[in-house]
Parts: C-alpha cells; structure tokens; sequence
C-alpha cells in the first residue's frame, strides 16, 4: 500500500473528490425511504 504523500497531486484531488461524491452518495440513500 502506497502512501498518499507518494501520489501525484491530481491524484489526491480525483481521491478527495471520489470520497466526497461517495459520502453525499450514501447519505442520499440513508434518507431515501
């Protein structure tokens, strides 16, 4: 496993917003009946 200090910095930013795109998803569906 790589370390994020050794990915490239485009490569943090498509992570960070892959994260955040995945956390609103899932919060949508928590409060979807």
């Amino acid at each position: 496993m790589v370390g994020k200090d050794a990915l490239a910095e485009s490569d943090k930013i498509t992570l960070e917003t892959a994260k955040l795109l995945r956390e609103d998803y899932l919060a949508q569906n928590a409060f979807t009946p």
